[in-house]
């Protein structure tokens, strides 16, 4: 039991990319190196890298949140290719064979 109380002191945000079903960008950053809107940020950076001017100006590279998901926050942006943040405890992470953190 405590183990599992001790991996809430220490969240991580978890960053895909994905072009269709093919995973393209994955990062890991500790909660407290980056709040939601530095991670929105970098969402919507990562996104309009594949988009046009235009396109951002739509709103494409708008960043999306998925509250459909309980208790976990999963952030969205970009169409395809996309990105999605959603922030973990760290012992959620634990044995990814990808994980990488980003201090």
């Amino acid at each position: 039991m405590s183990k599992v109380a001790d991996g809430f002191g220490e969240m991580v945000w978890k960053i895909d990319g994905y072009d269709g079903t093919e995973q393209i960008f994955e990062q890991r950053i500790p909660l407290n190196n980056a709040s939601s809107e530095r991670i929105a940020g970098i969402l919507k950076d990562l996104a309009s890298k594949h988009l046009t001017p235009g396109e951002i100006s739509a709103g494409l590279a708008d960043v999306r949140s998925d509250a459909q998901h309980g208790n976990r926050i999963i952030l969205m942006a970009g169409q395809d290719p996309y990105y999605v943040a959603a922030l973990f405890r760290s012992d959620e992470l634990e044995g990814d064979a990808d994980s990488r953190l980003a201090e």
